[in-house]
């Protein structure tokens, strides 16, 4: 058997390399995606599955998978946060209500003038 025939480079062993890096970025890109869907921090999951995938397509699963992982425990960091309040909470305004008062057209005619009125300045 000759040594020289296991090192040949051919078209098989391209695709399957090229195979397996289009997997590993999908995968990679996917678990930050969805984590961040999941959470209600989808901004975070989309930028974490864009550097994830690109990541898993430069090195693979050795490299996607360890940048989901640290954009998925951010993502969940995040949300944790925003969930508690963070701190300092905001009273929730009620407002007053106002009772109808019809009465308010009354035949006052006093009241009626379209003239602007002026405040006049006291002088001491």
């Amino acid at each position: 058997m000759h040594l020289l025939l296991f090192a040949q480079d051919d078209g098989a062993h391209r695709v399957g390399l090229i195979i397996g890096v289009l997997i590993a970025a999908a995968v990679s890109a996917s678990i930050p995606i969805t984590v961040g869907h999941n959470t209600g921090q989808s901004v975070i999951g989309v930028v974490g599955g864009c550097v994830a995938g690109l990541m898993g397509l430069l090195f693979g699963f050795l490299g996607g998978l360890p940048t989901a992982l640290g954009f998925v425990i951010i993502i969940l960091v995040v949300s944790s946060n925003e969930s508690s309040g963070g701190g300092r909470r905001r009273r929730k305004r009620t407002r007053r209500r106002r009772e109808d008062d019809d009465d308010d057209d009354d035949d006052d005619d006093a009241d009626d003038d379209d003239r602007t009125r002026r405040r006049h300045r006291e002088w001491r």
